[in-house]
């Protein structure tokens, strides 16, 4: 009788072990974004869908990443041209300043931006294809129980000093782009 529930024991102290750690693997990562070390929750993704080129073979969207649609404070957007024609396609989209099929572009990265009242950036810090110098990375999309989940990874230079910037999103996309 003794052996029994030793064995027991045993037994339910495996399977809340395995379903502990199977529990922690399914939990979804904060959503930031990272500029050199200094870290910025995100809450919200936004996708707008620009439509098809003249010969139909990839889609362009733009997407949006942020703290809050109202006050974009922190916020990351880019544009990817989709290999699909009908979808945002999951895969690994690499940095192309002369945007093409496959291929993501115009990165901005805006921190602890503030507007005046006429919806004019005053405050922060923001960074656009236009002064970022020597850009280098990747957007890796994948699309997991229903969400879409964006990894990236960039690294640019302004006025000379070099920065990275890593990105992690796991979450619903609202068609819902413009401000």
């Amino acid at each position: 009788m003794h052996r029994k529930n030793v064995f027991n024991l045993l037994l339910l102290v495996t399977v809340l072990f395995i379903t502990s750690c199977m529990d922690s693997d399914d939990e979804k990562p904060d959503n930031y974004f990272e500029v050199n070390g200094e870290k910025f929750m995100m809450s919200e993704a936004y996708i707008d869908d620009d439509g098809t080129d003249n010969e139909i073979t990839y889609r362009s969207y733009d997407i949006l990443l942020c703290d809050s649609k109202e006050t974009k404070g922190n916020y990351v957007q880019f544009t990817t041209l989709s290999n699909s024609t009908l979808r945002l396609e999951e895969g690994t989209y690499s940095y192309k300043y002369f945007l093409e099929k496959g291929y993501f572009g115009n990165p901005e990265i805006g921190m602890n931006i503030e507007y005046d009242s006429k919806g004019q950036a005053i405050n922060g810090t923001r960074y656009t294809e236009y002064n970022m110098n020597n850009i280098m990375g990747s957007v890796i999309i994948t699309q997991e129980e229903g969400d879409y989940k964006f990894v990236i990874n960039l690294s640019f230079e302004v006025d000379g000093v070099a920065k990275t910037a890593k990105v992690i999103y796991w979450g619903p996309l609202s068609e819902d782009y413009f401000l």
